[in-house]
């Protein structure tokens, strides 16, 4: 892969900023120096091969794995190594875990996501109740379905609940690894528009880590991961100046249609 591609520049405030990171996993060095800028209302891809770090990176963002060495700020953050984070929803890759034997309503998780760490002994606040609503429309969950177990709705339809449940929440980061996995065409299309809704009404900074050609439509800017950062741009400049890294991602096909 190749480093041809050159980065944006958004103008908005900074919201992150990932500086020289390394990480080791079981005594292999998964991703070096890793230096990259996420703004607020930006919206990153994640490309790469498989293995290539992506999901890697995104667990390291949220702490879920200590990085090797270099840094990660957040904004407004006042601890020295800047690992102060913000509220942050993530979606990881596949079936969660222990999902499908959970012990909750479709409504009540995506009420959970609204609430957060704010749950109060009077009960959810109205205004959770409604960012839940809205959630589980914008992500076609019918109304009949909401008093449903968790347990009694299909992947594609979990996967939606869990969407609702990050995309409720007043989150200032949202990192989502391969958010269309078990969603057919209609889903997808609207996960993409209420990303673009969320984009812009809050300040939200978005990564994506993705196969899906069709959602790197919907971003400001990508980021090639190999085990470091192998190119990055806009979409646009991927695919005029980047085809290597597209074909070698396994996306050149399906950017091809943007031309």
């Amino acid at each position: 892969m190749d480093s041809t591609v050159q980065p944006p520049y958004p103008s908005s405030r900074r919201l992150i900023r990932v500086m020289n990171l390394d990480v080791d996993l079981a005594g292999q060095r998964v991703l070096r120096d890793i230096t990259f800028t996420l703004h607020e209302n930006e919206t990153l891809g994640l490309i790469g091969p498989n293995g290539g770090g992506k999901t890697t990176l995104l667990r390291t963002i949220i702490g879920l794995v200590r990085p090797s060495a270099g840094r990660i700020a957040f904004a407004g953050s006042q601890q020295p190594n800047g690992v102060e984070r913000p509220r942050v929803g993530y979606l990881p890759q596949g079936e969660v875990e222990n999902l499908r034997s959970f012990p909750i309503r479709t409504y009540d998780l995506a009420l959970l996501g609204a609430e957060g760490e704010a749950v109060s002994a009077a009960g959810p606040k109205e205004e959770s109740h409604r960012r839940a609503r809205i959630a589980l429309r914008d992500m076609g969950l019918a109304q009949q379905i909401w008093s449903r177990p968790i347990s009694a709705l299909s992947g594609g339809q979990r996967r939606r609940a869990l969407l609702a449940m990050m995309l409720s929440g007043e989150n200032k980061l949202l990192l989502l690894d391969e958010p269309c996995e078990s969603l057919d065409h209609p889903a997808r299309r609207k996960l993409y528009q209420a990303l673009q809704r969320i984009r812009d009404h809050r300040e939200v900074g978005t990564m994506i880590a993705t196969h899906d050609s069709r959602l790197l439509r919907e971003v400001d800017s990508v980021i090639a991961v190999d085990g470091r950062i192998a190119a990055r741009g806009t979409p646009e400049q991927l695919l005029h100046n980047g085809e290597g890294v597209l074909r070698q991602c396994g996306m050149h096909e399906g950017f091809a249609g943007m031309r």
